[in-house]
């Protein structure tokens, strides 16, 4: 969903039409593809070196915020740069090689300083070519996230971290009291072998019963 107005505007593509069959926007010459990451939908892909793409976004307060991007990259040496008005906020930003196009992980850009209201944000590919660029989330670093007290035994409770997040650190603050955790179709349990567990990572906005040894407080960790 980047901003219309066309190549030269909203965006610079450096081959006309998309290189790909998505049925999306089939006007224009951004390449996107069908994304197989949580939530589906469609994904930046083919981009090449010096191409970008434009959002306007409205920032409610002026300060420091980080950048979290969705990306898969099946190769090393990428990077991308973003500006917000005109003026370049995180620069050369490595990208790391997630070892496919659709294996996806986040990334965090820290302390971008944004000013307050409606401006663009910029995007752009550096040097070596390919990037596959699902969504991007701003948080304030003063935004904090709820604490949640568990009773002994199972505890159902909600997650608030954006993307996905690797399940020991998201839930550091209690790990030493957990047995199990597990959703609709996977299971983490302490008492067996890492290889048998299913459950690696938790996701923004899904539930997950999790069992505890006795009551304590869990302080979500990025």
């Amino acid at each position: 969903n980047y901003d219309l107005g066309g190549s030269d505007i909203a965006y610079i593509d450096s081959t006309a039409g998309s290189a790909t069959s998505v049925n999306f926007r089939t006007d224009e010459d951004v390449d996107l593809e069908n994304c197989t990451d949580v939530g589906e939908g469609y994904n930046l892909g083919y981009t090449t070196k010096g191409e970008w793409i434009e959002y306007t976004v409205n920032v409610a307060n002026s300060g420091k915020y980080n950048l979290t991007l969705r990306v898969a990259c099946n190769g090393d040496g990428r990077t991308i740069s973003v500006s917000a008005k005109d003026a370049i906020v995180a620069k050369d930003f490595a990208i790391p090689n997630t070892t496919g196009w659709q294996t996806w992980q986040d990334v965090v850009i820290k302390d971008i300083q944004l000013e307050a209201g409606t401006q663009v944000i910029r995007v752009t590919i550096g040097a070596t070519d390919y990037v596959n660029l699902n969504y991007m989330t701003f948080t304030t670093q003063s935004q904090s996230l709820p604490t949640v007290s568990l009773k002994t035994g199972w505890n159902l409770i909600g997650c608030p971290l954006e993307g996905s997040s690797d399940i020991s650190s998201a839930l550091t603050s209690i790990w030493n009291n957990i047995i199990t955790i597990k959703d609709l179709d996977s299971f983490y349990d302490k008492s067996q072998s890492a290889n048998l567990n299913s459950l690696k990572t938790i996701e923004w906005s899904k539930g997950y019963w999790v069992k505890v040894d006795k009551p304590c407080t869990l302080k979500w960790a990025k």
